[in-house]
């Protein structure tokens, strides 16, 4: 009986002993980098500029990057398509109404395109971001598309 009852005491002594220091998950290398992100929406101008002015815009789009740089942002998700348009020059969408105040019209420049090279230069990752599912809200229709050139 003495037997019995020092190996029940001294097993798990041993067993705690010989666990103790010794992770039981192993545990995973830690990440190159971390993702510090911001989303940019366009859909009804809420982090694009109001104005239909290329410049503007332009200057505003540089601007916004330029601050969430010097915030120690490294990743933007830039929303591409948010009814059914693009902020992109597409063969198989419209330029969003967001760029000129007409839907389809060519605003003169690539939104896309510029938010890309700005961020690169900062050494900023760009993601496109859209909306597969949303067209238009309202009773009525879309304003008409202006014919791609």
């Amino acid at each position: 009986m003495n037997r019995f009852l020092l190996a029940v005491l001294v097993f798990p002594a041993a067993l705690l002993f010989y666990t103790s220091g010794r992770s039981q998950v192993p545990l995973s290398p830690a990440p190159k980098r971390e993702v510090r992100a911001v989303w940019l929406t366009t859909v009804l101008g809420l982090d694009w500029p109001k104005s239909t002015n290329p410049q503007e815009q332009k200057r505003s789009l540089v601007e916004t990057v330029d601050r969430l740089a010097k915030a120690r942002f490294n990743t933007i998700y830039f929303q591409v398509r948010s009814r059914a348009d693009a902020m992109y020059r597409s063969e198989f969408e419209p330029w969003s109404q967001q760029l000129t105040g007409t839907l389809g019209l060519d605003p003169g420049y690539d939104p896309l395109a510029l938010i890309i090279e700005e961020a690169h230069a900062r050494g900023m990752e760009i993601h496109a971001w859209f909306n597969a599912f949303f067209v238009r809200s309202g009773k009525a229709p879309p304003p008409p598309s202006v014919p791609r050139t």
